[in-house]
């Protein structure tokens, strides 16, 4: 999987440093380029927008039935700033939403051994949500190499209503550090493995 969040990683660096207008489709459709070309996959081997199983009327973003023997579930989250000068999201909203996505991650059922993976990338902004004390992440945003970072329902009990309804229902799981990138203009990648801990 290095290789692949490698060459990820270095794609979404030259978006960003030559500007290239980039949402979360388009970080989307990058790793699915780094899946095929890294990762040794066709492109029918690859479901996007794939029926959950688990949870009805819910889609993951992107399943890989068979990788290197086991069921790949990926989420990805891309925050910044808006723009324009439209109104933007509450930032509680925004990470109450990001946690919503581990949540169906941890409930998502394979049929065999999973690995869960949230992709995420965010400007400034959010990474100064996430690392500023009073919010209540801890090191969330900056774990490093084997760190792990525990979800469970009195963590999220203690956040604001705001988080609570994005993030939906309770769930208890454990994210574990796999990959880090910073790029230009404050943007940084961060890719866990997310662990199911409940019943």
């Amino acid at each position: 999987m290095r290789d692949i969040l490698a060459e990820f990683s270095r794609l979404l660096g030259i978006r960003f440093e030559r500007g290239v207008p980039t949402t979360e489709d388009a970080v989307r459709y990058t790793f699915f380029y780094a899946l095929t070309t890294r990762g040794g996959l066709q492109p029918h081997e690859i479901l996007l927008e794939s029926p959950h199983h688990g949870i009805e009327r819910a889609q993951v973003d992107t399943v890989v039935p068979n990788f290197r023997g086991k069921c790949l579930a990926i989420e990805f989250k891309y925050h910044r700033k808006a723009p324009g000068a439209g109104s933007a999201t509450p930032h509680s909203q925004n990470a109450g939403e990001m946690f919503g996505d581990i949540s169906r991650l941890v409930a998502f059922r394979g049929g065999h051994e999973t690995e869960r993976l949230l992709v995420y990338i965010t400007d400034s902004v959010m990474a100064g949500y996430f690392r500023n004390p009073r919010n209540g992440f801890g090191g969330f945003l900056d774990l490093q190499g084997g760190q792990k970072f525990r979800i469970d329902r009195a963590f999220l009990s203690e956040k604001c209503k705001t988080f609570q309804e994005a993030a939906g229902e309770g769930f208890e799981a454990e994210i574990t550090y796999v990959f880090s990138a910073s790029f230009q203009a404050g943007h940084e990648l961060r890719v866990y493995e997310a662990l199911p801990t409940g019943p």
